[in-house]
């Protein structure tokens, strides 16, 4: 498989962080993200979901606000896509995945057993738009062991290859279910 399948999920990502729709990802959509995912979980905002979740998306924003190319405060399709590119080419986007995940893995494993099950990841994708049967679909290819819960070493090598596998059979790739 070709560069094209990371193309594509990365502007899968472009089109779920620009929340606005305004063609741009800024500041403003890593603020509404975190606040709207919150209310989809049930969770108001200041709960200690919505924090970590806040907390997340400030981390990655502050990662990735340098792709701005022109400086203007706006990350465009064009901008987003050369700089998870470049990012994905020298190794960096290890440090955003590896941090994003595990501040996110926090605010799935709402059980708090350092563990995701597949009710929880369910809740998550479905906050996120997805359907009840791509949450059941996606589960059993992101649980690696086959034991029913998906482990933070899982979800960062989940994680992992969605954003950097050119396979299609890479288990990473149901991250956000089938439907990207």
């Amino acid at each position: 498989m070709s560069q094209d399948l990371i193309v594509r999920k990365f502007k899968h990502m472009f089109r779920r962080f620009d929340v606005d729709g305004s063609g741009s990802v800024n500041r403003s959509d890593f603020e509404k993200a975190p606040a709207w995912i919150s209310g989809r979980l049930g969770q108001p905002l200041g709960s200690s979901v919505h924090k970590n979740l806040q907390s997340a998306y400030d981390m990655v924003w502050g990662l990735i606000a340098g792709m701005d190319a022109n400086g203007d405060g706006d990350l465009t399709e064009s901008e987003w896509l050369a700089g998870w590119s470049k990012a994905a080419a020298s190794g960096s986007i290890q440090q955003v995945i590896s941090q994003a995940s595990d501040l996110v893995f926090d605010c799935v494993d709402t059980s708090g057993d350092g563990e995701i099950g597949a009710d929880e990841y369910s809740r998550w994708l479905c906050a996120h738009g997805a359907t009840e049967a791509d949450a059941k679909a996606a589960f059993p290819k992101l649980d690696h062991s086959g034991d029913g819960q998906v482990s933070r070493d899982e979800m960062r090598q989940n994680v992992c290859e969605f954003y950097t596998s050119t396979s299609a059979d890479a288990r990473g790739n149901w991250l956000f279910g089938a439907g990207w």
